[in-house]
């Protein structure tokens, strides 16, 4: 059986004052084996403030029981104990930072936010939140042959054709990762508008049963 992660990292902006330090990317997606030890999630971090002596402060930790994790700022890679710490990044200058998710081989979830700022003005300040997630230990995966998906490519409409008549959950995500529709359907046909979807490829995940189905299509 495969198993498989679902990394997603998502990144809140939050100003007081008029900071323009920003975290990219905004959204970053992967699939791994569970069996794997560590999730990692990177991004990048622009230092916009008016100085180089920065903070860092963990401000929320939501894990699984038995999952720990670790932060990676501009200098040094920090233990799971340490939740808040000075680093220096010139003005301007931007570095990869991440968050090491540990998930001891258990399925769950990992949500860690960090907030940075100028260690001389704390009430200017820019907020990333860190996702991951592993989906099971042991998913099973839908036969290729009970569900059709047409036409493909397309520019107006795509038909979902299920083998039984049953529960569905349905996502199309964006080829970098961002969730845009996600529904529960029943019956044997199901017709999806990707009308207002810019030209590019997607991914379409199904869930039923415990079982998963994945395939991609083209939008033109």
């Amino acid at each position: 059986m495969k198993r498989y992660f679902t990394i997603i990292v998502t990144f809140i902006i939050a100003f007081s004052g008029f900071s323009q330090s920003i975290f990219r990317p905004a959204l970053a997606y992967n699939e791994h084996f569970c069996s794997e030890p560590e999730i990692v999630v990177y991004s990048t971090f622009i230092n916009k403030f008016t100085s180089s002596k920065l903070r860092f402060v963990r401000i929320s930790n939501i894990l699984t029981s038995t999952w720990t994790s670790a932060y990676c700022d501009c200098e040094l890679c920090r233990d799971v104990k340490t939740d808040t710490a000075d680093f220096i990044l010139p003005v301007g200058d931007s570095c990869t930072t991440s968050m090491h998710f540990y998930p001891a081989n258990k399925k769950g979830l990992g949500s860690v936010q960090i907030k940075i700022f100028d260690t001389a003005n704390a009430s200017v300040f820019v907020i990333g939140e860190y996702r991951a997630s592993c989906w099971g230990l042991s998913s099973s995966f839908m036969d290729m042959n009970d569900i059709k998906i047409y036409p493909n490519p397309s520019n107006s409409s795509l038909t979902v054709s299920f083998g039984s008549i049953e529960p569905y959950t349905l996502n199309v995500v964006t080829a970098d990762g961002k969730l845009l529709m996600k529904t529960k359907v029943e019956g044997l046909n199901h017709k999806i508008d990707i009308s207002s979807f810019a030209p590019g490829l997607y991914s379409i995940k199904i869930e039923s049963g415990g079982k998963l189905f994945f395939t991609r299509f083209i939008k033109i």
